[in-house]
């Protein structure tokens, strides 16, 4: 195979594993289009990423909530998870805002997050 043909194919693998991100990322634009933008692979415009993340602070609460979700569903039973959840000033309200999962919040309801 030609080294560029093996470049090319090797570019579109990593925009292909980027797209992957693109609803759990900020930027403005779609990681794939980006990728192959700078390696100058891209047709046309790099479009914008209509995935994203609307608010950055949103990514706390969804990280905290699937931390605290994950270790509930570890260590069943485990009253620390509520107080965190408290302490860090989360509520279901808020997770769910956030687009935090559906099995998540009934798992943390369940552990007396409020």
């Amino acid at each position: 195979m030609k080294p560029d043909v093996e470049y090319r194919r090797g570019a579109r693998a990593a925009a292909v594993v980027a797209a992957t991100y693109n609803a759990s990322s900020t930027h403005l634009h779609r990681l794939d289009d980006c990728i192959l933008a700078k390696l100058n692979l891209l047709k046309g415009k790099v479009r914008r990423n209509r995935q994203a993340i609307a608010k950055p602070e949103d990514m706390f609460v969804m990280g905290m909530a699937l931390a605290l979700a994950e270790i509930q569903r570890s260590t069943a039973g485990l009253t620390a998870v509520a107080k965190v959840a408290r302490n860090a000033g989360l509520t279901i309200a808020k997770m769910r805002a956030a687009g935090v999962d559906a099995d998540d919040l009934k798992v943390l309801r369940r552990a007396g997050v409020k």
